[in-house]
């Protein structure tokens, strides 16, 4: 490529297969031409008081070409060529150094605008040199010297257009200082008169935050501004980065802003200006001073431009002692023979020869340095910095071996120890008190003392200690007040239960742990116990104790303080003893079985079950459903042997006073009854057979203002025993307490005297269906009266969801009446309804009936959580005889002669516990059945023989005897009795013809008889007699005719 003299461009553009595209611009000057000098300083005279780093070289240079380098060559007193450059200042402490020139990497043009010329030097290289129009050099910039804006026309413009500027990315920065709010332009290049192809950065007074700018075209909305307003009448540094993807803004060296942008402009299209904006016109002239203008060819990173931040506002931390050192150069004045003079915050603190450097504490948030150098020409030169500290407040806190606040320690000592940051240390002071005064303050002036021990502290209880520190400027620092108890003392703790005793028939092998506990010090942190040697368990007072043993069990509590403190009980030793169980009896013959737990399908649905069994000397009365146990009100009283099984209560007319509470309202846990089917059974003996004395065996009514509530409605029912009939009434009233038709009764007709019944009412939970009623496991026929029938199941969620409810056996608390007369046992309620024969079986479990003096078995199934079976004593009592005595007799077998036999086992374990249960068996006896059977002759017959045969068919299971009797017309024949099972007779030999009667009778072996029907035979051995008599005919006659008269005497 052949170039031309002047300015060259060449610009690059690459296309990737995606269809991505970058460009690259490079622009450079061909110049055979020399430059012209003419040299204006120094002229041929003594100069004076010239305030620049050195004697001022000055020449007046043009070049028709490229712009002079910044390396200037002179030839002195006919000596070398020498190179002269701008002084540098280096600010520094151990940690922190700062450089005046910072980074020059990529930098394109750099103004410091220290010296008060009509030309500023671009410091970078030259090449962008800057015209002051109108602004006003100042001392008081940010680094030395600064302009004032007047902000109506002052500006400074590039004498070029930063040709070499990029495109794609750069970056400007500056320091300004804003006097008024106003629109401002701090570095603007754009091409006029649309304000298009370039960049800005500025401020606008409608948001009070930084602007910056890169756009080809004009638009208004394409600037990004600041996330931070910025202050008056102070110093900020403001930067714009452009990466060639996003554009981004810093405010005193933090980033405030970003947003994405892609976009490219004409990179020399127009010139730039600080202090104003150019475009069609040049306009947002800036009201205050700008320093330090920077330009660089490429993006900064956040890094590099912090760094530039503090380049220019040198800042350190916590009373630095900083060293400030100048490089000065003087062309005809050796550094020894120059005077130097630092004036720090207006004060002189160093004046003398080859005084280049000084160290200093700096003591102030902003401290200002100034340095006048004096040469042997008496020439003085000076430059102004200002530096930073930031004071940090003395760093203090606790560190180990210091106990956490609020601890708690069996001791007499406390420490404390911190960890300080500090550089200018004075003193550390201990502060200690108690609850009611200072107890001791110790002060150390050395920073090596950071841990303090109290020790001997003599009295117990609460303590308050910190520590405060303070540096040599006076700035304070404390750590937190800790608490901390000193506590030498025990808790004191008592076992109330257990008792030192013996415990009966814990099932759950549990009992209560109950203490006493108090601490005069910390408070007591936790207490643990040890049961049976085991592990130590904590525990919040007061609690259960589980998996106790039987026999001995032995405990012992400890009770620990906040401090550490331990007091442990002495040895408690209590013990579990247990009533042997009667779990199960299972009474049965070959034939028949009856277990008093009954069959599984017979435990379906059971949802409350209270066999009365056990006379407990607390008013619990067992629920055998394990749902909910009742509760005795009054004094209903139990019969123990007046039972059906095991026990009964018995009650007696008092109104409101004797009776069973099964439970009342929500916390009657029987879910789905009477919304659905139910049973209800129970075994009832009236005591009297008075007329309209009605006897509830169950109720839950409560009067006409409600009931039971389910849902929406209020239902109740009652289960009545009267002298006559057997009733379930039902009422149904809605939310309100109004009556949803009349009362439902079904009846049945049954007049049941004196003696014990089962008794048992289902429904099938059907809308309109009719209940139930069977007694003695027998469906009755019944009569249904009033209405509403269809309404009596409406809704019914829970029995005992209404507030007051309460299920009761033996009274109704609402009603008028006396209450139950007689004796209840075995009640049962099903949430489902049972059928006709699971109701005739359960009538049977619990009156086992057998036919027949049947040999029964009775096995009863005993635990004993302490007594082994073997070692269970028994007694066996049938009929009121003992009948079986001896350990492990779990098992009797006998004969049952009576109609109603009673039967009452008592097991004793060695404890002497004992326990009890009584069971009825009913035997229904059948007579012996006996029948003649062949070969037995039929009645009345006729035999030519001397014996007698009867054959008999006999169904005796307890057989006694047979007896076989013979009779002729006169007297008794023949007896004979047998008492095996002999049922062939034969009667031989009779020698007298003649007829006989005979029989058969059996007898069992309780006397029951039964006999054969009496049959006849006759014994013939004579042969008959016969006579002829006339008109017969002679013997060996002969007649001629064709007939002949025979005519006989038999």
């Amino acid at each position: 490529v052949t170039w031309s003299e002047g300015l060259n461009t060449i610009r690059i553009y690459a296309n990737d297969s995606a269809g991505n595209q970058n460009t690259s611009a490079i622009t450079f000057r061909l110049d055979t031409t020399e430059p012209k000098i003419l040299l204006d300083d120094p002229l041929n005279t003594t100069y004076k008081d010239l305030y620049n780093y050195t004697v001022n070289l000055r020449a007046a240079i043009n070049d028709s070409g490229v712009a002079i380098i910044s390396s200037r060559w002179y030839n002195l007193n006919n000596g070398v060529n020498n190179t002269f450059t701008g002084n540098t200042t280096n600010i520094s402490n151990t940690t922190t150094s700062y450089d005046r020139n910072g980074n020059l990497s990529d930098l394109l043009a750099w103004y410091k605008l220290d010296n008060n010329w009509s030309t500023q030097e671009d410091s970078a290289n030259g090449l962008y040199n800057a015209t002051v129009s109108g602004a006003v050099f100042t001392n008081e910039g940010k680094v030395s010297g600064a302009y004032s804006f007047d902000g109506i026309n002052d500006v400074i413009d590039l004498s070029s257009n930063l040709q070499g500027l990029s495109n794609v990315t750069f970056s400007v920065s500056a320091w300004i200082f804003m006097k008024t709010d106003k629109d401002t332009g701090f570095v603007y290049r754009f091409a006029g008169p649309t304000y298009t192809n370039g960049f800005g950065l500025g401020y606008r007074t409608a948001t009070k935050k930084i602007t910056f700018e890169v756009r080809p075209i004009a638009d208004g909305s394409t600037f990004l501004s600041g996330n931070t307003s910025i202050s008056l009448n102070i110093w900020h540094h403001v930067a714009g980065v452009f990466n060639g993807t996003a554009r981004l803004i810093y405010l005193d060296g933090i980033l405030d802003n970003s947003s994405a942008w892609i976009t490219t402009f004409n990179s020399t299209s127009s010139a730039v200006k600080i202090g104003a904006v150019n475009g069609g016109s040049t306009v947002w002239f800036i009201n205050g001073s700008i320093d330090e203008v920077r330009i660089y060819n490429r993006s900064l990173s956040a890094q590099e431009i912090q760094e530039l931040y503090y380049v220019t506002n040198p800042t350190f931390q916590e009373y630095p002692n900083i060293t400030v050192n100048a490089t000065i150069t003087d062309e005809d004045t050796s550094l020894s023979n120059l005077v130097f003079k630092w004036i720090i915050d207006g004060i002189e603190r160093l004046f003398g020869f080859a005084k280049n450097q000084i160290s200093f504490i700096f003591n102030f948030t902003t401290n200002n340095v100034t340095l006048y150098v004096n040469d042997s020409n008496n020439y003085l030169v000076s430059q102004y910095w200002n530096v930073s500290t930031d004071f940090i407040t003395p760093l203090i806190s606790f560190v180990a071996p210091t106990e956490n606040n609020h601890s708690n320690f069996s001791r007499t000592n406390i420490i404390a120890n911190v960890s300080i940051t500090e550089a200018n240390f004075a003193n550390i002071t201990f502060r200690l008190h108690n609850s009611t005064s200072q107890y001791n303050v110790t002060t150390f002036t050395t920073s090596a003392t950071t841990l303090m021990n109290w020790t001997n502290i003599s009295v117990n209880g609460l303590y308050y200690y910190n520590v405060t520190i303070i540096d040599q400027v006076g700035n304070i620092n404390n750590t937190e007040t800790r608490a901390i108890r000193l506590d030498t003392e025990n808790p004191q703790i008592t076992i109330v239960n257990p008792a030192n005793t013996t415990y009966r028939d814990q099932y759950n092998y549990s009992y209560a742990l109950d203490i006493t506990y108090s601490d005069s010090g910390a408070g007591i942190q936790n207490y643990t116990y040890s049961l049976n040697g085991g592990a130590n368990n904590t525990f919040t007072p007061n609690t259960t104790l589980t998996g106790l043993i039987a026999g001995s069990n032995n405990i012992y509590v400890t009770a620990t303080d906040y401090a550490n403190n331990k007091n442990t009980t002495t040895l408690r030793v209590f013990y579990l003893a247990f009533t042997p169980k009667i779990n199960n009896i299972n009474i049965s013959n070959t034939t028949n079985s009856y277990s008093r737990n009954q069959n599984t399908s017979l435990s379906d649905g059971l949802v409350g079950w209270w066999s009365f069994d056990e006379n407990r000397t607390d008013v619990i009365i067992v629920d055998k459903a394990n749902i909910r146990n009742a509760t005795k009100a009054g004094s209903p009283n139990w019969t123990g042997t007046d039972s059906i099984i095991g026990g009964a209560f018995n009650f007696t007319p008092n109104r409101n006073n004797n009776r069973i509470q099964i439970g009342n309202v929500a916390q009657y846990p029987y879910g789905n009854i009477s919304d659905k089917a139910f049973t209800i059974i129970g075994w009832a003996r009236r005591h009297d057979t008075v007329s309209n004395s009605e006897t509830y065996l169950i109720s839950n009514q409560r009067g006409n203002s409600g009931c039971f509530q389910f849902g929406v409605t209020c239902s109740g029912f009652s289960f009545v025993i009267s002298p006559t009939q057997i009733q379930l009434g039902v009422q149904v009233f809605n939310s309100s307490g109004t009556l949803l038709g009349n009362t439902i009764q079904f009846t049945t007709t049954f007049s049941p005297g004196t003696t014990w019944h089962h008794y048992a009412v289902s429904h099938n939970g059907t809308r309109g269906t009719n209940a139930t009623i069977y007694i003695d496991g027998v469906n009755k026929s019944m009569t249904v009266t009033g209405n509403g029938l269809s309404d009596w199941v409406t809704d019914l969620q829970e029995w005992g969801e209404a507030t007051g409810e309460t299920l009761t056996i033996g009274e109704n608390p609402q009603h008028s009446g006396p209450g139950f007369n007689g004796t209840i046992d075995e009640v049962r309620i099903y949430n489902r309804s049972l059928s006709a024969q699971e109701i005739s079986d359960l009538y049977y479990v619990t009156n086992p009936t057998f036919q027949e003096y049947p040999n029964i078995t009775v096995n009863a199934t005993i635990t004993d959580e302490d007594t082994s079976l073997s070692n269970l004593v028994f007694k066996w009592i049938i009929n009121g005889i003992e009948r079986l005595f001896g350990f492990a007799k779990n098992q009797i077998s006998f004969i049952f002669n009576f109609t109603s036999n009673n039967i009452t086992l008592y097991v004793n374990d060695s404890n002497n516990y004992l326990v009890s249960q009584y069971w009825n068996v009913s035997t229904t006896f059948i007579n012996p059945l006996i029948s003649f059977t062949a070969p037995t002759e039929n009645n009345h017959s006729n035999f030519s023989r001397n014996y007698i045969i009867a054959n008999v068919s006999i169904t005796e299971a307890n057989f006694a005897n047979i007896t076989f009797r013979l009779h002729n017309s006169t007297s008794q024949y023949n007896v004979t009795t047998f008492t095996s099972t002999t049922t062939l007779m034969n009667w031989s030999n009779i020698s007298t013809n003649g007829l006989y009667y005979y029989n058969v009778t059996i007898i069992d072996q309780v006397g029951n008889i039964n006999s054969t029907e009496t049959r006849t035979i006759r014994l013939d051995t004579t042969i008959p007699t016969i006579i002829y008599n006339s008109p017969t005919e002679s013997n060996n006659s002969y007649l001629s005719r064709n007939f002949t008269h025979v005519n006989i005497t038999a």
